[in-house]
């Protein structure tokens, strides 16, 4: 934190950039919020402003701390000496270039093709060494994703989130939203490439944030979300070619599967979802990383 402030880029701090310790918002939020002035260390004839913060500790740190009191935790072996990463990398080394069957089976786990929470089950337990979860990750609030890619890296499907309640988006700001929560978190992205001869091969691992830039794409999104919602027109809510970022669509259950809205009536329940061709980007980028480091 203290590093991206003598950068000169207070005002791009996320509570993403950290694990443990964050740089929480502490201002009223919205676009009357009162931004703080600081000195350029890098133009001292400059000043620039960004949002009040402060030093704070996680929800998910807390919930980790009491949980582990509670019974026996895995742990993945982040220590002082092993960094997220490397203790990552050590876990799940061993499974690269294997399918899911083939995972399934080392860790004598049932394979079903068409269960959707597969990769997910199988990461997890490889990630934990043989837990329900993972400790460090829980603690840091960090959300791991499966994402299945073609040859060509491009992803199956975009990434949703929970979906949201009309009337709560109504009547919220974003600062407040589980949007902005959802955006400002850090991911563990675990791709599986789909093989020639059938099934998905474990690829690789990498943490990722959500730049400062695209963030304002996704605030876009949802600002104008709720802009159609307290209008009511939810048939022209964000799709995913008007933002490079996010847009909203279905995430329900069936038809019935409904949200009352701050009109009184009902609408299928939506969710926030990261456009496909986006996540794309992101995954070719952590793979010309790797070119470049060799």
């Amino acid at each position: 934190i203290r590093e991206k402030v003598f950068d000169n880029q207070a005002d791009k701090l996320s509570e993403a950039d950290t694990k443990y310790l964050k740089a929480c918002r502490k201002g009223s939020g919205g676009d009357n919020e009162k931004l703080q002035r600081y000195l350029s260390i890098k133009n001292p004839d400059g000043e620039k402003f960004a949002p009040t913060r402060a030093f704070s500790l996680p929800a998910s740190y807390i919930t980790a701390l009491i949980n582990a009191q509670e019974g026996k935790i895995s742990r993945m072996g982040v220590s002082e000496k092993v960094s997220f990463e490397e203790a990552t990398q050590l876990r799940i080394n061993s499974f690269i270039g294997k399918t899911t069957k083939e995972i399934s089976m080392l860790l004598d786990m049932p394979f079903n093709p068409k269960d959707k929470a597969l990769r997910f089950r199988l990461i997890n337990r490889i990630l934990s060494g043989g837990g329900k979860s993972v400790y460090e990750l829980d603690k840091a609030g960090i959300k791991v994703k499966t994402i299945v890619v073609d040859d060509r890296l491009i992803p199956d499907e975009s990434m949703s989130f929970s979906a949201f309640d009309y009337c709560d988006l109504d009547e919220q700001d974003f600062e407040e939203s589980d949007f902005k929560d959802d955006i400002e978190s850090q991911f563990l992205f675990i791709i599986f490439k789909k093989s020639p001869e059938g099934g998905e091969v474990l690829e690789k691992a990498f943490y990722w944030n959500m730049p400062t830039s695209d963030w304002l794409e996704a605030r876009c999104v949802w600002l104008r979300t709720k802009e159609l919602v307290k209008l009511g027109h939810y048939k022209r809510l964000p799709k995913s070619s008007e933002n490079d970022v996010a847009h909203v669509r279905t995430h329900a259950r069936n038809k019935f599967d409904v949200s009352r809205t701050p009109q009184g009536g009902f609408e299928v329940k939506r969710s926030f979802w990261l456009n496909r061709s986006y996540i794309g980007q992101v995954v070719n980028e952590s793979y010309k990383k790797i070119i470049s480091k060799n």
